[in-house]
């Protein structure tokens, strides 16, 4: 599959994002409880970035 320049610049946007979103997430884990609503809105907003790639990348 070729994917368009368009969508590899938003691929990698979201590569870029999802990494910021995975290092809070770990963060927020490492000194919160894992049901503490930092901890979950870091893994809301992670979930919500992984599957917005995953979308754009069947494309």
């Amino acid at each position: 599959m070729i994917i368009s320049g368009k969508n590899d610049q938003d691929l990698n946007h979201l590569k870029n994002k999802i990494s910021a979103a995975r290092k809070k997430l770990q963060s927020a884990w490492a000194v919160s409880n894992r049901t503490d609503p930092s901890v979950l809105a870091a893994g809301d907003e992670f979930d919500k970035l992984m599957n917005e790639y995953l979308r754009l990348s069947k494309k």
